[in-house]
């Protein structure tokens, strides 16, 4: 319901902004309505609407660091601990002593070192080279690398 308010008063100024500095307020504006409905779809266990209005929030205004950190967050509910864990980065590389994300990444560091360890011991059972097409140029230099590999695979068949 709130949603719907908001967009139902800003729809009239969104059509016809009167100079830069309003359009830059409303894409502020825009910027903090998915940030904070983020954080309703996350009280409501929402993860996967939460996530994609920090997404939204994100490609609005890259830099905000409580979308950074709400769709850490959430891709730690969903078990996408890599995502998770290159949304944490950004966060402490904008805000380095920020407590709730130094205590969610030593949270997920050891998930992630255990999935690392899952995905090694998948790909020692593979023969080299990981991919025998003669116009793939691939190469598996670490284990983070491998596990976006797997990732987009997955994607990639779906």
């Amino acid at each position: 319901e709130a949603h719907e308010s908001f967009w139902t008063a800003m729809m009239p100024r969104l059509c016809a902004p009167a100079s830069a500095d309003e359009l830059q307020q409303l894409r502020e504006l825009q910027a903090a309505h998915h940030a904070n409905l983020a954080l309703c779809h996350m009280k409501l266990q929402q993860h996967e609407r939460a996530r994609d209005d920090c997404t939204r929030c994100l490609a609005i205004q890259p830099s905000h660091v409580k979308a950074l950190l709400r769709r850490a967050l959430c891709h730690a509910s969903l078990d996408a601990i890599d995502d998770a864990h290159d949304d944490l980065e950004a966060v402490l590389a904008a805000q380095p002593h920020n407590s709730e994300a130094l205590a969610k990444m030593a949270e997920i560091k050891p998930r992630l070192a255990q999935r690392e360890k899952e995905t090694k011991k998948r790909f020692q059972k593979l023969e080299w080279p990981l991919c025998a097409r003669p116009h793939c140029h691939w190469r598996i230099d670490s284990l983070r690398c491998m596990t976006r590999l797997i990732k987009f695979e997955k994607r990639r068949r779906h």
